[in-house]
């Protein structure tokens, strides 16, 4: 085995720790995110964090920042056989996994952690604005991929985020992204494909 150099511990280490202050951030909001909380789930020492991460904003930041990637990668995938022929269901599912690159009962924590996040501060807020300028980008561009109107991508968001709100609160947070999907399916059978896409 090959001793690890410094240099690349130090890029596990940050990435460990970044990974740690996503998960805290998407299951439990901003306040789970403490330097405390995210040594202790990336398994390394509480000084760590203020090492690598100036402040608990910027690592907040760079979990937005990760996020929208994601988000981005999993849209560009998503629209490459994207077309007309799909039906709204599947339409409905890649709108809800455009918006947030998730199927999984976390999807709930991930919709409540944005919303909070954007109350932490001027910066913050920023950068959900800039990662919702290009989520709203990629929705529209899916949307019209499939022969809808792409100004239909306020709706479809707000749809998909209404119906995964409304199943966290209903306590029922692995139906989020199937009900999601089937309310966007819905609103988009309703008001048609447009004839020029």
């Amino acid at each position: 085995m090959v001793p690890r150099t410094p240099q690349k511990r130090s890029v596990e280490r940050r990435a460990a720790l970044l990974d740690a202050a996503r998960t805290l951030l998407n299951a439990e909001g901003t306040r789970a995110v403490t330097h405390r909380r995210v040594a202790e789930r990336a398994g390394v020492p509480t000084a760590s964090v203020g090492y690598y991460f100036a402040s608990r904003e910027e690592l907040l930041l760079d979990c937005l920042r990760a996020d929208e990637e994601d988000r981005i990668r999993t849209a560009e995938a998503l629209r490459a056989d994207a077309s007309p022929a799909l039906p709204p269901r599947e339409v409905g599912e890649r709108a809800v996994l455009t918006i947030w690159a998730d199927r999984t009962p976390a999807l709930v924590g991930r919709v409540w952690a944005a919303m909070d996040g954007v109350r932490e501060g001027p910066l913050l807020r920023a950068q959900a604005h800039h990662g919702r300028l290009r989520l709203d980008a990629n929705l529209a561009a899916l949307l019209s991929a499939c022969g809808y109107p792409a100004d239909l991508a306020g709706f479809v968001l707000t749809a998909a985020n209404g119906s995964i709100v409304n199943s966290g609160v209903e306590g029922r947070p692995e139906e989020a992204f199937a009900r999601a999907s089937e309310d966007v399916a819905v609103l988009l059978d309703r008001l048609g494909r447009s004839s020029t896409g």
